[in-house]
């Protein structure tokens, strides 16, 4: 079942075309990554599948209905954890569940699991601004699942991280994903990143955004940091990069 659809998605912001002409399905439970150039229109893509954007053309839906705004069945991560900071780590990740109006018994039980599954119990009363940045995106990506979303959309979530917390949150995200089997769509400007989490990398031409390539990741799970220098990751960590470089390439 294809649980997230675009077709024939064209954007632009004023006069400036950012995607052109884009259809990606992404089928129930699977994990794509969209991967490309600065500006290609990537955080565009995601934002219309959040419903956070109209598109100019085209359509996009999700488990067969069209995507007309936000909705609690799209969780969303942004490389900036957009936290509430005078919320605790605990009050944050039952903000969405209070918004669902869930019942305070089934909230409570739903919060204490996310925390101990991001590894946060010493902190649940903390505020924001007494968290790592690597421990903010866990109570992010916490908050974003704890309504059981049907999809889980990231915006390069992981930018800002140094190279092991990165790895670290690379494979908690792969943990609970396989957890959740929420449909996952990763914008990423990190090749090995796309390769780690994800069965399918979707490479995208330099503005205006259209698909070049959809590249399956036919690796074993799971993909530790010491995998990514096995041959059949390099070679497919070279199969991309060759796709991006000729993107980029200057027309002789």
């Amino acid at each position: 079942m294809t649980a997230l659809d675009l077709v024939g998605i064209s954007h632009h912001f004023g006069t400036t075309a950012v995607l052109d002409s884009v259809s990606l399905g992404l089928d129930s439970g699977s994990a794509v990554a969209v991967i490309g150039p600065s500006g290609c229109g990537k955080s565009t893509l995601l934002r219309l599948v959040a419903g956070l954007l109209s598109p100019d053309h085209g359509t996009v839906t999700a488990d067969g209905a069209p995507v007309s705004g936000p909705g609690p069945e799209r969780g969303v991560v942004f490389q900036q954890n957009a936290l509430f900071p005078w919320l605790t780590l605990a009050q944050n990740i039952r903000f969405g569940l209070d918004e669902q109006g869930l019942a305070r018994s089934e909230a409570d039980v739903r919060v204490d699991a996310w925390i101990r599954a991001v590894g946060l119990e010493a902190f649940a009363d903390q505020r924001p601004g007494a968290l790592s940045g690597g421990m903010a995106q866990r109570v992010a990506l916490a908050r974003a699942l704890a309504p059981e979303p049907g999809a889980l959309l990231l915006d390069e979530p992981f930018g800002a991280l140094d190279r092991i917390t990165r790895g670290q949150m690379q494979e908690l995200l792969v943990s609970v994903w396989r957890r959740t089997r929420a449909t996952l769509l990763l914008v990423t400007h990190d090749v090995e990143e796309a390769l780690v989490v994800c069965d399918r990398v979707v490479v995208m031409s330099p503005r205006p955004g259209r698909v070049l390539a959809d590249i399956p990741v036919d690796l074993p799970r799971p993909r530790t940091l010491s995998d990514r220098t096995s041959q059949e990751f390099v070679e497919l960590r070279r199969q991309v990069e060759a796709v991006l470089h000729d993107a980029m390439s200057p027309i002789q």
